[in-house]
């Protein structure tokens, strides 16, 4: 396959949003606090990974990603991506921050209640995503 500086090759599109996936990581792992990771291990909280991040830093974090003029494909790609990293605390709670309000579908949304898998991630699903659907009322009762 060739590569044009001008016009890129279908199978290299991806390569922005693996960069600003890696770009999320990076920023997630320079900012790491192993003493308060450690406290919620302690605490009963168990993820593979835990950068052990507080979550104004997560807010500060999505918020610099939803003001950088991000399309919402590109923001849904990145926050699906984030999610789909189950193993890693902070991309469970990121992703929620990061996930267009106005293009999250009910199926999705039933589908990311039922894999918050502890009562952290669920309480900042809710809080940073589900309230703000047009169906969230709907999907509480």
């Amino acid at each position: 396959m060739s590569h044009h500086h001008n016009g890129m090759p279908e199978a290299d599109r991806q390569l922005p949003d693996f960069n600003l996936m890696q770009a999320v990581k990076r920023r997630l792992y320079a900012m790491r606090n192993g003493a308060l990771a450690a406290q919620m291990r302690n605490a009963g909280l168990h993820y593979r990974i835990n950068f052990g991040l507080n979550i104004p830093q997560l807010k500060e974090i999505a918020a610099e990603i939803n003001d950088s003029g991000l399309s919402s494909k590109e923001l849904l790609d990145l926050a699906t991506s984030l999610w789909e990293n189950e193993n890693t605390r902070e991309s469970r709670l990121i992703a929620p921050m990061l996930y267009p309000a106005d293009i999250m579908d009910r199926t999705t949304a039933q589908k990311w209640m039922t894999e918050a898998q502890t009562t952290e991630i669920a309480d900042h699903l809710c809080h940073s995503l589900l309230r703000r659907l047009p169906f969230a009322e709907i999907m509480a009762t």
